[in-house]
C-alpha cells in the first residue's frame, strides 16, 4: 500500500510494487509519498496477462500493456482524483502561466491542444504555472500546480518540470486573462462578459459537480477579476504572441 498525497487531499495505491512504483514516479514531484493522512479514495492497479489496469470508479479506470505512455495514463487519473478534492482549492482543466501582468489561463479538457500553446508561451518568456490544471482559491487567485510537462529538447523531447516554474509554494496570483480557445485556421475571437467566462469555466471544472457551490464561488470571483476572449485560434506561436499583447 503507498498514499499519495498533497494540498489536504490523498490516493491509496494498491497493487504489484512494480507497477505502484511506476505509476508513483509519474506523479507530480511535489506530491508526498507515504505520508500518513486520511485517505479519500483507493485506486487498485493489477498486472494480469500482460495487461497493466487501473481500477477506479466514475469511469476513470486505464488498461493496456506496461509501458511509460500506460504509466502515465494512470497516474493523470490518480491526479485528477486528488485534485478533485483538494479541500480549499477548484480545479480547472486549463493551461496555466503567467507574465508580469498577471496569470492567462486557456480552459480546455485533454487533447486540445493546452500543452503546446503553454509550450509557446514560455517560449515568449512566461512562467509556467501547469500545463493541466488550473487551481483556484475562494476569492479567484490562481495557486501554481508545476507538473512535469513534454519539452522539446536538441534530441527529440522528454518530461520534465520547466525551468520558468513557479514553485508550488509560491502566493498565488491574480488572473488577467480568460482564453476559450479552440483550434481552428486563424485567430478569430470575442470579448466575453464575466457571466459568459464563468459558463465557460464551469465547463471545464473538475470540481463543480462533487462541489458545486464553492466552485462557482471561485469562478465567479476569477471571471470577475480577469479579461476573457472566446473564439479559434490558429498557430500556437502567433497566438502566444497575441495573448501576450493583450
Amino acid at each position: 500500500m503507498t498514499v499519495v498525497s498533497w494540498g489536504g487531499s490523498a490516493v491509496e495505491l494498491v497493487g504489484p510494487d512494480v507497477l505502484v512504483d511506476d505509476v508513483v514516479a509519474c506523479l507530480p514531484p511535489f506530491y508526498d509519498v507515504g505520508t500518513q493522512v486520511s485517505v479519500g479514495v483507493t485506486a487498485e492497479l493489477s498486472l494480469e496477462t500482460g495487461i497493466a489496469t487501473l481500477h477506479l470508479d466514475d469511469g476513470l479506470g486505464v488498461s493496456g500493456p506496461p509501458s511509460a505512455e500506460i504509466h502515465r495514463a494512470c497516474a493523470s487519473r490518480i491526479e485528477l482524483v486528488l485534485v478533485d478534492r483538494l479541500p480549499d482549492l477548484v480545479a480547472v482543466h486549463a493551461g496555466v502561466v503567467a507574465d508580469d501582468r498577471g496569470v492567462m489561463l486557456f480552459p480546455g479538457r485533454s487533447m486540445v491542444g493546452k500543452s503546446t500553446l503553454t509550450r509557446a508561451l514560455l517560449d515568449a518568456g512566461c512562467d509556467y504555472l501547469s500545463d493541466e490544471f488550473a487551481l483556484l482559491g475562494d476569492d479567484g487567485r490562481v495557486h501554481p500546480y508545476p507538473r512535469a510537462m513534454t519539452l522539446r529538447t536538441p534530441t527529440g523531447s522528454e518530461r520534465h518540470v520547466p525551468d520558468n516554474a513557479v514553485a508550488v509554494d509560491a502566493a498565488p496570483r491574480g488572473a488577467r486573462l480568460v482564453a476559450l480557445l479552440t483550434f481552428g485556421s486563424a485567430w478569430e475571437t470575442r470579448d466575453l462578459t464575466p457571466g459568459e467566462a464563468t459558463m465557460g469555466l464551469i465547463d471545464n471544472c473538475v470540481s463543480i459537480r462533487r462541489e458545486p457551490a464553492r466552485a462557482l464561488t471561485a469562478l465567479t470571483a476569477l471571471a470577475e477579476t480577469a479579461g476573457a476572449v472566446a473564439g479559434t485560434r490558429g498557430d500556437a506561436a502567433e497566438t502566444a504572441a497575441r495573448l501576450m499583447g493583450r
